[in-house]
């Protein structure tokens, strides 16, 4: 025979803790995975991100799905050595007595029950409110004030500022911090369930030993060893994309705020001030060899602003959308916070804007209220 003790209460006891490690995981899995999303109507270059958020809550969802079905199968596995013990119990016992008591033994106790495992964590994760969105209106208003000048741009430096540049940046960018803090908590549920397997799992074989303790010990032990590396990932992920979202607000802020202030820089030549956005195309005609330098050195200056935003903006963006890319096994990307480091709001003016010839004001406009 093959020595083994077994406390058949305790087995019991832990099946019935398996299930709750099953439902308190899923529960809070499910109610997070239904939160998260993008607002309604996300579209243009935040659409990007709104897909690779539907494929990580489709692969966590199935391994998580695979991870209960493991759990369901240990409890079952754990049902039936429960009632194999139970039913070879007394024949167990009769057959040791008339041996002497000697020798292999096992030992069964006198009463069966059942026996909880005290340690076991059961959180209800609270959700994550989300923050006021307002770059989604601010972007809106400077598309508002500078589309004007598209065409007046599109000659100049072959880009319409407002379609090309703000159009696709239209959306609630501060939605992605509440999405990595959702993520985080999954990865806070992982931890806990991979706690409550690794934990229960020794203190059950604290009181069974043998072949079948160690089989079932192998395969708990393995699912809560899988279950806190995704708990690692997730965190990784979770802090890239709460990050990313921070960064990519005062990005895409400063990328409205820089474009409406140089489009509507005013610039005086042969006594009329008019927006830049204005003069833009007269940088090679019409005007005076200085005053095209000034348009084309302002221009440049403009374009080359928006230009290193915009590459800013796709680089934080595809750092999300890599983060998200999740599957297990595959080494998520590492979280350096310098990557994701909050840029200064850019400096505009916020006064009256004055155009017209000479002491004539035609019009003002001020953009205070769309940054």
């Amino acid at each position: 025979m093959t020595d083994f003790t077994v406390d058949v209460a305790g087995l019991a006891g832990f099946r019935l803790d398996l299930q709750d490690v099953g439902t308190n995981s899923s529960s809070n899995a499910t109610r997070l995975l239904s939160a998260l999303t993008l607002p309604v109507g996300s579209s243009g270059l935040i659409a990007t991100v709104g897909q690779s958020l539907e494929k990580f809550k489709s692969a966590y969802s199935a391994v998580q799905r695979s991870d209960l079905t493991t759990i369901e199968t240990l409890g079952a596995d754990l049902s039936t050595a429960a009632t194999s013990y139970r039913a070879t119990d007394d024949t167990n016992a009769t057959a040791m007595n008339a041996i002497g008591g000697s020798g292999t033994s096992s030992s069964l106790g006198a009463e069966h029950g059942v026996s909880r495992f005290t340690g076991l964590q059961q959180p209800n994760l609270p959700d994550v409110q989300e923050v006021s969105f307002t770059v989604r209106q601010m972007v809106t208003s400077a598309i508002e004030l500078i589309s004007v000048y598209d065409d007046r741009m599109n000659e100049a430096v072959g880009i319409k500022p407002a379609a090309d540049v703000l159009a696709p940046l239209v959306a609630d960018w501060e939605a992605l911090q509440a999405v990595g803090r959702r993520i985080a908590l999954l990865g806070i549920n992982d931890y806990v369930t991979s706690e409550n397997l690794i934990g229960g799992t020794r203190w059950l074989q604290s009181k069974w030993s043998g072949d079948a303790s160690q089989t079932f010990g192998t395969s708990a032990n393995s699912l809560g060893q899988s279950v806190a590396g995704r708990s690692l990932d997730l965190e990784a992920v979770s802090k890239i994309v709460e990050n990313g979202g921070a960064c990519l607000e005062r990005l895409v802020y400063n990328q409205a705020a820089g474009l409406t202030d140089g489009i509507l820089q005013p610039m005086t030549v042969l006594g009329a001030t008019f927006p830049l956005g204005g003069w833009a195309p007269y940088a090679g005609k019409t005007v005076s060899a200085a005053a095209q330098a000034d348009i084309r050195a302002a221009v440049e200056a403009l374009k080359k602003g928006m230009e290193s935003r915009q590459t800013a903006i796709r680089t934080v963006v595809d750092r999300v959308v890599q983060a998200l890319d999740y599957t297990p096994g595959r080494t998520v990307p590492t979280f350096q916070a310098n990557d994701f480091e909050i840029p200064d709001k850019v400096v505009v003016d916020l006064g009256d804007r004055k155009f017209g010839f000479g002491d004539n004001i035609w019009w003002s406009d001020n953009i205070a209220s769309a940054v």
